[in-house]
């Protein structure tokens, strides 16, 4: 059975926080995100506000670390 987009939203967010309290994802995190915003950046379907967060996530998810600050942001976003 497929993922819904709002499965996939509370994985992001499930992710994000997880980076929030350890600091860093591991690689399968980090792939797991990657593969999830990769899918959701395809959807027509998304709220243009949360399309624009799934591109600012997917910009950073590209460095070592996430800021911070930024991820409060998405995750309130999401």
């Amino acid at each position: 059975m497929p993922l819904s987009t709002n499965d996939k939203l509370s994985l992001i967010k499930d992710l994000l926080r997880s980076h929030q309290s350890e600091h860093f994802l591991t690689r399968n995190e980090r792939e797991q995100l990657t593969q999830l915003l990769s899918n959701l950046a395809d959807e027509t379907t998304l709220d243009s506000r949360i399309s624009d967060t799934i591109s600012q996530i997917s910009s950073a998810n590209h460095t070592d670390t996430l800021d911070a600050q930024a991820v409060n942001m998405w995750i309130e976003q999401l």
